[in-house]
């Protein structure tokens, strides 16, 4: 384990190193870290998943995966949320040389709330729609990337909150699956009253 946790603080180490000597690739990875960028991208995302696709059949699909992905992001951050109070690791720069590009979290570090969350998405739509399922996963993959070059987490932190994203996406499908009359007829509801097409 001593040997996982060296290399893990050697690779945050490598990754960091190349902030704070191109401003330009700082200010790019500074977007592509921050709270707000790709989480509301995702949450726009799924947003047009919804209303995506003028074939029915389709649609009911994407509406389907965009229900599965909401709840998936909220198990995968209510799992994070309860492995944080439970678990606490150190942020990296707490404990490396590290160059922080955004804002000093207090909260632990493993494993990485936002990675969870737009992993996901990612996963959830991934089991149904393969084509923007690439798209949600490029965008949890940069800003994971983001957040270790902006000396925010470990890559552990991130492979940690990636795992219990397909593993809560995993379990939502199987829930999905076992309740299908019952999300059939939320869908039906929610078409009439204006709510899904």
């Amino acid at each position: 384990m001593e040997v996982l946790i060296e290399l893990d603080q050697e690779l945050a180490l490598l990754i960091n190193s190349w902030s704070g000597h191109i401003p330009i690739l700082d200010e790019l990875f500074r977007g592509l870290a921050n709270d707000y960028f790709l989480v509301i991208g995702a949450t726009l995302g799924i947003l047009f998943l919804w209303l995506s696709s003028a074939e029915p059949g389709r649609r009911a699909i994407n509406q389907r995966l965009s229900l599965q992905a909401m709840v998936s992001l909220g198990i995968a951050s209510g799992i994070v949320g309860i492995l944080n109070q439970v678990i606490y690791r150190a942020r990296p720069f707490d404990e490396l040389p590290i160059n922080v590009l955004l804002y000093q979290p207090t909260d632990s570090s493993f494993p990485a709330n936002s990675a969870a969350v737009l992993f996901a998405v990612a996963a959830a739509t991934m089991l149904g729609n393969r084509k923007a399922g690439w798209f949600f996963l490029a965008a949890a993959c940069l800003h994971s990337m983001a957040r270790i070059y902006a000396g925010m987490y470990y890559p552990l932190d991130i492979v940690g909150g990636a795992a219990i994203a397909f593993l809560a996406a995993l379990a939502v499908r199987w829930l999905f699956h076992l309740a299908g009359f019952f999300i059939d007829w939320l869908l039906g509801l929610m078409r009439r009253i204006f709510l899904a097409d």
